[in-house]
């Protein structure tokens, strides 16, 4: 009845056989199709043209986030893995690659591969420790020549966080000095409702966005809110900044807190008494927080320097814009002792160890060409 070399027989038969594999193909996967698209799930990220092999990176989450077992958090570790890669790299580059006798000494001192009995390293116990931590000896090599030129180069910059007696004496007065501070913030809602008639926005206004912005506009009767908005927020935001030069100026000009508060039009709170580094806390019960300008980078950079009076450079946060002036300002006067010397000499060389290596991190992942591949 039917001739198995008829055309129509034959096209019947391979679209019976397409479709059953087209339900294999959505019920398998397609990773060999994947793979010829370059993105081979093997890598699970490109830095610099080099290769991240999903091995590598599950053999650092386990070493180094072994209790992390949210899969939410890869992201993370991939960015902290790539992190220590362009140290390596770095480091390498600035020549603190070791030699291969260094590498080798310092495996064979490793206490895990030394005998119990006799103390001295065991090639047999080595070898036997590498097998249960799924290492070959190659890949163990690499990962102590990694590791120790990554420490060579930590330590040259520790060299370089250092700390003189003259910083070591202004932290120790920072610490031992009381301060207090008048404040004046021009808050969002303060600022709408003074600049109210400046920040309105007319119909006219909206058809004149609408028509120069015809490909942003979906439906002309239900984006007129949200342009109106996106209008009303532009002012606003022209009105911080004309408010911002103004007293950036007055601060450059010496000029007072007095003067400043009254050009912002805003309110005018005290803190209570606190040290260089403690959290600031309003005076007045029932003010709003101001962790956030004592959190700012120009609140710590001139709070101890600031003459009384003189106002400071405006700070912007979530709240509105601050300005701030000292209104007391006590040290207690009390001589330093040895160890209280050390302890500031080490709290110091930590904190600039930490700013230095972040910022060689941040400055190394901006400069990168990353490409990531990790599986979400």
């Amino acid at each position: 009845m039917f001739d198995s070399k008829s055309p129509v027989v034959k096209i019947v038969g391979y679209t019976i056989i397409g479709f059953f594999l087209l339900i294999i193909i959505i019920s398998f996967g397609m990773p060999d199709f994947m793979s010829k698209l370059g993105m081979d799930r093997s890598v699970v990220a490109k830095v610099n043209g080099k290769e991240i092999q999903a091995v590598d990176f599950l053999r650092y989450r386990d070493m180094n986030y072994g209790r992390l077992k949210d899969s939410s958090l890869d992201a993370m570790v991939l960015s902290n893995y790539i992190s220590t890669m362009l140290i390596y790299e770095k480091a390498v580059d600035c020549g603190f690659l070791p030699t291969d006798s260094y590498i080798l000494d310092q495996i064979v001192q490793t206490p895990a591969f030394k005998d119990p009995d006799t103390g001295k390293y065991s090639a047999e116990l080595m070898d036997r420790v590498l097998k249960q931590n799924r290492y070959t000896f190659d890949s163990y090599y690499r990962l102590v020549q990694e590791d120790i030129t990554k420490r060579h180069f930590m330590d040259n910059v520790a060299l370089g966080a250092a700390v003189s007696s003259n910083e070591i004496k202004s932290e120790h007065k920072a610490v031992n000095t009381s301060i207090v501070i008048a404040y004046s913030l021009a808050s969002v809602d303060d600022l709408k409702k003074r600049y109210a008639g400046e920040l309105n926005i007319s119909d006219a206004e909206i058809d004149e966005f609408m028509v120069q912005n015809k490909d942003s506009v979906k439906d002309p009767a239900t984006d007129r809110a949200r342009i109106k908005d996106a209008l009303a927020l532009q002012k606003l935001q022209g009105v911080q900044n004309r408010l911002k030069e103004e007293l950036e100026a007055l601060s450059l000009n010496n000029g007072s807190f007095a003067r400043a508060s009254a050009v912002m039009g805003g309110k005018i709170g005290s803190s209570k008494p606190f040290a260089v580094g403690e959290r600031i806390q309003p005076l007045e019960k029932g003010a709003k927080p101001i962790a956030a300008l004592g959190s700012s980078q120009i609140f710590t950079e001139s709070v101890m320097s600031l003459p009384q009076g003189a106002v400071s450079r405006p700070i912007t946060t979530t709240d509105g814009i601050y300005v701030f002036t000292v209104t007391k300002r006590t040290t207690k006067a009390e001589s330093m002792t040895d160890k209280d010397i050390e302890s500031l000499r080490r709290k110091l060389s930590f904190d600039n160890y930490t700013a230095s290596i972040e910022g060689i991190r941040k400055k190394l992942h901006d400069e990168a060409k990353i490409l990531n591949n990790l599986k979400k």
